[in-house]
């Protein structure tokens, strides 16, 4: 049988004719990447090279695990995506504005960014074309198309609704489609020619048994051998479905030590799945703290005059999971300003919670269980298909692996852990600042992260290298009107009025305002925001900012005004950054600051550069 690859590889496809191609497409705009993001050679569905194919491959598989699809789900997705671009991230249609891996139309992308948050967690915009043509951006597109349609489609067939699921995605998501309709449909045939036949073969290829092994290095590049590791995997998964460690019920965590050339044992998977990985050494260099909003369950309150029914529709769910998360009993009675849970979204995050090591270390007697400082490493992976060419040789590679500080082994057996005259040597082997490596990344939703300037992201950097932080998200830049209204909302939402009212001066209140009085009456969420941005808008015009966040590009351009996530960062590591914000913010390189929590609803830390 052929690996995954082969089998989901795809031609150039037909390109259109000059004279079909519409003035809304997107086909004749040109390419434009940066070096090392993955780029098709035209806009031309399958015009793509065999190592973008498997690499775009590579990242819908990962999103796919992330979110608990089947195998077969999976499998559904990637053939999708076949379909609709051949696996080119650049691929456009020239008879509508379809761009993409997923070919979402304008339309779709204005619909996908209204309801992503439900579905996915997190807003996806990818309104511009830049984003519609992002890889990365196009795997999440199309496991929410996948998501979205699966919901419909069982609308039409409880129990056979693979059927239908391509037909909502290819004539869009309020489609309404029978059983009788449905089949003359082009979309039902092309399901039927293209996608259905092969579900079986995709998804055996997801399901074949593989071994890998992940390889150390330092900043360097060379091996960290005799590095003591933890691997952990779940155990008594539905053959159905993915392994996921950080979401199992039951894991099994296996121990060693890396090899002279820097590798561990390798593991044995049943196909692809999800691990996670730590890195266990006696000093605490790098510490990886995932607090994933992802995965935390929201609430509903009740109005007046809502039911159950209504109430599972718009968060995407069942009565039954909302009665039983709940512990409902009478389904009839539900009181106005109850408090209802809400299915959580099934992801499992990059960074899962590094408390889940403490049960497994204590029982293998290597430390107490609480003395998580010796975790230096612990991230989740998603173990990819056969031949890979993400994971090269079947083995993944961790670059965050500090050179020369690790821990003394003998006949094979991890280390205990020392006390602190014991680490002296250690530290005094740690790798300089200077020549750490460090990750700055934007979340998904930040609007035109190319405005932060290399001045500013040159100086977050030199941070995380002074206290050793690994990795940092900008959250937030530059906001439009209406970014800067849904961010109030959310803020006032998670913090409460008076807390807004308190960071915020007089145009900002006037904004809060406006959603109080709204609130109050009982308003739409859409409505509010709405309005929250009229005002915004209004305050512009008379010349009134109501933050430094929502200004002209021109603006922006002298005054860089980011948000940095605190929520991976160890409190240790907070209290570091913090004083160097400090140093900064009395040298006059950055002009203002703001900490989380400083001023009683603020999210994140707010920083305030003045470019040179």
């Amino acid at each position: 049988m052929s690996d995954l690859y082969s089998l989901l590889y795809c031609k150039k496809q037909k390109e259109y004719r000059e004279s079909s191609i519409k003035p809304y497409s997107l086909v004749k705009l040109p390419i434009e990447k940066s070096a090392g993001e993955l780029a098709g050679n035209s806009r031309v569905g399958g015009d793509a090279s065999a190592d973008t194919q498997s690499k775009v491959v590579d990242k819908i598989v990962e999103v796919c695990v992330r979110y608990g699809l089947s195998f077969r789900e999976t499998a559904f997705v990637l053939l999708m995506v076949k379909v609709e671009s051949g696996f080119n991230p650049d691929a456009a249609a020239g008879t509508t504005s379809a761009a993409g891996l997923a070919q979402f139309t304008n339309g779709t992308a204005k619909d996908a960014k209204g309801m992503s948050k439900q579905w996915l967690g997190f807003e996806l915009d990818i309104l511009l074309p830049k984003d519609r043509f992002d890889a990365e951006k196009g795997a999440y597109s199309a496991v929410l198309a996948y998501m979205k349609c699966k919901s419909k489609a069982k609308l039409v067939d409880v129990t056979s609704y693979e059927k239908y699921i391509y037909i909502f995605h290819h004539e869009g998501w309020n489609k309404k489609v029978d059983k009788t309709t449905a089949t003359s449909l082009d979309a039902y045939k092309i399901s039927n020619e293209k996608i259905i036949p092969f579900l079986d073969c995709v998804e055996s290829a997801l399901k074949k048994e593989k071994k890998v092994s992940f390889s150390l290095k330092d900043s360097k590049g060379d091996p960290v051998s005799n590095q003591a590791y933890l691997v952990g995997q779940e155990v008594g998964a539905s053959k159905a479905d993915p392994a996921r460690a950080s979401s199992g019920s039951q894991v099994k965590w296996s121990k060693g030590v890396t090899d002279g050339a820097g590798k561990t044992a390798p593991i044995d998977l049943k196909g692809v799945g999800e691990v996670v990985f730590a890195i266990i050494n006696n000093s605490a260099l790098n510490f990886f703290l995932g607090e994933d909003q992802v995965g935390k369950r929201e609430v509903h309150v009740v109005k007046r005059g809502e039911t159950l029914s209504k109430i599972a529709k718009q968060n995407n769910t069942t009565v039954d999971e909302l009665a039983k998360i709940n512990a409902i009993k009478d389904r009839n009675k539900l009181p106005e300003g109850a408090t209802l849970e809400l299915p959580k979204i099934n992801y499992t995050s990059r960074s899962p919670d590094v408390s889940m090591l403490s049960g497994a270390l204590a029982k293998m007697g290597l430390v107490d269980g609480a003395m998580l400082d010796i975790v230096e490493y612990f991230k989740s992976h998603v173990v990819l298909p056969r031949n890979s060419k993400t994971h090269a040789n079947d083995t993944i590679s961790i670059k965050a692996a500090p050179a020369k500080t690790v821990p003394a082994t003998q006949n094979n057996k991890m280390a205990k852990h020392k006390t602190k005259k014991d680490e002296k040597s250690v530290k005094d082997t740690a790798v300089k600042a200077s020549d750490a490596v460090v990750k700055l990344d934007f979340s998904l939703d930040v609007a035109k992260p190319e405005l932060v300037s290399s001045y500013t992201k040159d100086m977050i950097k030199t941070i995380m290298k002074t206290i050793g932080l690994d990795e940092a998200i900008i959250t937030s830049g530059i906001r439009t009107t209406e970014r800067q209204a849904k961010t109030m909302y959310d803020n006032i939402e998670s913090y409460g009025v008076d807390s807004q009212l308190k960071l915020y001066a007089q145009p900002g209140r006037e904004v809060v305002g406006c959603y109080a009085k709204l609130k109050k009456e009982n308003t739409e969420k859409r409505q509010i925001i709405s309005a929250m941005k009229e005002k915004i808008e209004e305050l512009l015009t008379n010349g009134h900012r109501v933050s430094k966040h929502c200004v002209t590009e021109d603006f922006y351009k002298k005054l860089n005004v980011i948000d940095i996530s605190h929520k991976r960062m160890r409190s240790s590591k907070r209290k570091a950054f913090e004083a160097e914000i400090k140093k900064l913010h009395t040298s006059g390189k950055i002009s203002k600051f703001i900490t989380p929590g400083m001023k009683g609803g603020e999210p994140a830390y707010h920083l305030e550069i003045p470019q040179p």
